[in-house]
């Protein structure tokens, strides 16, 4: 009689509030065959069977009993009432019955959960592989968490979405008209429960999960929309997400009688379309019309958050998963132009920079005036040496966004390297003066007082960086740099050690560390270095470079000019290189082939030293063009 009783709190608890306050009647456990109400039966199982659990959410009631031949098999219930759709999906997933594979090692008394999870998908592509009408937004939004954080607990986050749709089912009651149906969740969800949106410092990729906002009450227009579209589709209610730009998104109650949009960053304050366009410039090409601010559908909708998944993924270094969700987002949402520039950032990190730029330049044809976009293009130009359209684009993205500090410390790096170094110092001033704690600009600041022969201040430069960011390790490797260039070799190795003890596949700091150890004229360390650049990056053709003066200077010939050799194959137009390769040729007294590489050195802009000329011309004169 106590199971009974136990059952009986849970039909009360659970059951869809159509069948609360009416008498419910169950028999003890081992007799029990039907769950009734006073208009039908909820319930029923078959003579010679033993009841075994029921759960029950909004749209539908489960039981589990084990038959006569003691396999286990699940129940739905025929209330078709408040969810059509949904329980028509039921009935074609279990047919009637459904028979569990084994049954959960943790007994009969986890069932209720157990038994849901048998009905519903277990993967994000299960559940995108259905028709729209029969996905659920609240269910897709955990799976899409899941893929981040496998140890989430789906069922858990699906229970308390379950009980929060059922008390506000309560609040709404007979209530049909939208405003007044949105007031009451408002209240619901902002004031009651207490869920809100983080303040602009707080923001971090994990709080764009439903999971987390479920957690911590706090999340961005992502968690905060979802939550929103999960309550509303356990209630039977016509809302729909909804794209404003690459960063936001809102929900929108639609029907024939009414369309609002809903801001949840904003206590679920409702919103004009002209707001919208005035305050987040959705993109007015064909592409973005056909995507941005039209009310999605639910796949369409689950689409944006894999794109936010691959936002996540990629800042753990989940680069390969970030591709992949990012490539789920965009067969869903082509025209979604914020996924084809994560895409192409993604694309850049694993060094696949036709496809980085193929990507920015898709995003760019949907929205042109998406300023980090451009900002991306021209950090893929960078990277590929194509410094003059660089440029181009980061200046496209700063004629948008004046504001844009990463894009003005970006454009003051290609401007170091193309000797514009008083460019790069004023591009540099531009983005601290946007943000002083940005630590990059303080660091490329630094570089470029480097470039000029200004080392106390390219000191004092990195320093900088480094109050602001400790383990910033392209810091230390600068200043190790800016050191070495001071003859302060013992403080150039040290912060080089900093550098690698935070990050020890950097291999910049590798070979660096190998320039410091090569002027302390400690070549031994020097070519082990340069050895564990290579290791990291065998396509490092600076390190090879270094290697080969390294060899070099110990006299090893044949292993410097397989160095140098090896460095030109990579960058035929590596200047340093060639000026290696003309020292190794004077060493072997080949000098026809020193003087070959001499002038390709100037004709790189490499100003070859006059010691090293005269000793060439002592042996050999200089052969006419």
């Amino acid at each position: 009689m106590r199971k009974a009783s136990l059952l009986l709190a849970v039909l009360w608890a659970l059951l869809p509030l159509s069948a609360r306050g009416v008498r419910v009647t169950i028999k003890t456990a081992t007799e029990l065959r039907e769950v009734h109400h006073p208009e039908r039966v909820i319930m029923r199982i078959p003579a010679g069977a033993t009841f075994e659990a029921l759960a029950a959410v909004p749209h539908w009631v489960l039981g589990v009993y084990t038959d006569s031949a003691g396999a286990r098999r699940g129940w739905i219930s025929e209330d078709a009432v408040l969810n059509p759709d949904k329980l028509a999906y039921l009935r074609e997933t279990v047919r009637g019955e459904m028979t569990a594979a084994r049954a959960p090692a943790s007994g009969a008394r986890a069932l209720p959960e157990g038994a849901r999870r048998a009905l519903r998908p277990k993967t994000i592509d299960q559940l995108l592989a259905l028709p729209d009408q029969k996905i659920d937004i609240g269910l897709g939004a955990l799976l899409i968490g899941k893929e981040y954080d496998p140890s989430l607990d789906v069922g858990k986050c699906l229970a308390q979405l379950d009980a929060m749709a059922l008390e506000l089912r309560s609040r709404i009651g007979g209530e049909t008209d939208p405003q007044s149906i949105i007031a009451i969740m408002n209240r619901y969800i902002y004031a009651e429960r207490g869920y809100g949106p983080l303040k602009e410092d707080e923001l971090a990729m994990r709080d764009r999960f439903l999971d987390v906002l479920l957690q911590r009450s706090k999340g961005q227009c992502s968690s905060l929309s979802s939550l929103y579209l999960a309550l509303g589709d356990r209630l039977g209610l016509p809302l729909f997400g909804a794209a404003a730009s690459e960063e936001h998104v809102f929900v929108r109650y639609a029907d024939k009688t009414a369309r609002i949009n809903i801001e949840t960053t904003k206590g679920g304050a409702c919103q004009s379309d002209l707001w919208y366009m005035s305050a987040m410039h959705p993109p007015n090409t064909l592409a973005g019309r056909a995507f941005y601010m039209r009310s999605l559908g639910r796949k369409e909708f689950l689409g944006l958050l894999m794109s936010n998944l691959g936002l996540a993924l990629d800042e753990k270094g989940r680069v390969g998963q970030a591709l992949a969700a990012y490539r789920k987002a965009l067969a869903i949402n082509p025209n979604f132009a914020g996924a084809w520039s994560n895409l192409g950032l993604a694309y850049a990190k694993q060094s696949k920079l036709e496809e980085a730029v193929a990507a920015h330049r898709k995003a760019l044809a949907i929205n042109p005036k998406l300023a980090r976009a451009w900002s991306n293009l021209g950090a893929a130009y960078d990277e590929q040496g194509k410094l003059n359209e660089a440029v181009a684009a980061y200046r496209k993205a700063l004629a948008i966004n004046p504001k844009l500090a990463g894009a003005w410390s970006n454009l003051g790096a290609v401007y170091d390297e193309q000797g514009k170094l008083e460019e790069a110092v004023a591009a540099h001033r531009k983005a601290l003066a946007i943000n002083p704690n940005y630590a990059k600009a303080w660091t490329n600041l630094g570089i470029a007082y480097d470039q000029q022969g200004k080392l106390k201040e390219a000191v004092a430069a990195h320093r900088k960086a480094l109050a602001i960011s400790p383990k910033y390790a392209d810091a230390w490797h600068n200043l190790g740099i800016a050191y070495r260039k001071q003859g302060k070799l013992e403080e150039a190795v040290a912060a080089h050690r900093k550098a690698l003890a935070i990050n020890p596949k950097l291999a910049k700091a590798w070979t660096n560390l190998g320039n410091a150890y090569h002027q302390q004229g400690k070549l031994e360390e020097a070519v082990a270095a340069h050895r564990k650049a290579l290791a990291i990056n065998p396509n490092y053709a600076k390190a090879w470079t270094n290697l080969g003066a390294a060899y070099a200077q110990g006299g090893k010939v044949r292993e410097a000019k397989e160095a140098f050799t090896k460095a030109l194959a990579i960058e035929p137009n590596l200047a340093r290189a060639w000026g290696g390769l003309a020292l190794v040729h004077l060493m072997e007294g080949d000098c026809a082939s020193a003087w070959k590489c001499v002038h390709k050195c100037q004709e790189l802009g490499l100003k070859v030293p006059p010691f090293f000329l005269q000793a060439l011309r002592a042996q050999m004169k200089e052969p006419r063009e």
